[in-house]
């Protein structure tokens, strides 16, 4: 079925997450609509549900996608039900918030963790931990992931989980971590979940005298520009893909558009890269 636009498809796109994820994701998406001949419409989270019903009543869209991987977020944000038989791409999200059998696009964890624990073994840390995301599943893959790559390589992983929320990790939560990172045996190397779990290491790790990153080097996950090029010092993070995941999910709504089954399938999308800033930037010292 066609949206109002005479002769193109519309598309909609909901998105829960802000900075350089949802930018590449929906650029992913907009390279394929360009071929494909979509008019595509963009609609981020800001902290009230997605009126989904009401926005598909008014632009009548052949299919959409919806992304899911931002943090602080909840199942009651996107209405399932509401998509009715609108075809539907789901793009990063957690269980809690897909549909049973959905079409789901998700991220390698084995390659963001992979990269990660690369990364700090080839700056000479000692010994490793793993800082994660309390209750989110792509954060305990990540963890596992990472455990596993340290496994191999021969050195052990130390963990703990934080309640990450849209504004940071505050409270008996924090003062838990600063703990912990003063016991860590130094240097170590700290993968974080994510950037922002990874910016509020290193500003514990700041306030409280540790070396970054001669005693404890840091590294996120989404390479989130605005964050971690704020953060003293700058953070480094691993890049996951989400232009190519952005294709991916518009390549899987095509085909559904087109009558294919819509039965459960999952595609994967892997990292792109790593942007290395001050957080790994270790220099040898010399006598």
């Amino acid at each position: 079925r066609h949206g109002i636009i005479s002769g193109m498809d519309t598309i909609l796109v909901f998105s829960t997450s802000i900075g350089r994820a949802h930018a590449d994701m929906l650029a992913g998406v907009r390279e394929f609509a360009k071929d494909a001949d979509w008019n595509v419409q963009s609609f981020v989270y800001d902290g009230e549900p997605f009126p989904v019903r009401k926005l598909l009543d008014f632009w009548m869209p052949s299919g959409c996608i919806v992304e899911g991987c931002g943090n602080g977020v909840s199942a009651g944000i996107i209405d399932h039900k509401a998509f009715r038989r609108t075809p539907v791409v789901y793009i990063g999200s957690e269980p809690t918030m897909t549909p049973k059998d959905a079409a789901c696009v998700v991220h390698d964890a084995e390659s963001v963790a992979n990269a990660a624990a690369r990364e700090l073994m080839s700056i000479g840390m000692e010994s490793f931990a793993f800082i994660g995301a309390k209750g989110k599943g792509w954060s305990n893959r990540r963890k596992v992931t990472f455990a596993e790559a340290m496994k191999l390589n021969g050195h052990p992983v130390a963990a703990t989980d934080v309640h990450p929320t849209s504004a940071g990790v505050y409270g008996k939560d924090a003062a838990r971590l600063r703990k912990w990172l003063l016991e860590l045996p130094k240097p170590c190397g700290v993968m974080a979940a994510d950037d922002e779990i990874a910016a509020t290491a290193v500003s514990i790790c700041r306030l409280s005298g540790i070396d970054i990153p001669n005693d404890i080097a840091v590294i996120g996950v989404d390479d989130n520009e605005s964050l971690c090029e704020n953060t003293v010092p700058t953070l480094s993070s691993v890049r996951p893909d989400f232009q190519q995941g952005g294709r991916f999910a518009a390549r899987l709504l095509a085909r559904m558009m087109r009558g294919g089954r819509s039965a459960h399938r999952e595609t994967v999308f892997g990292v792109s890269g790593i942007t290395r800033r001050g957080s790994t930037r270790v220099f040898k010292r010399r006598d």
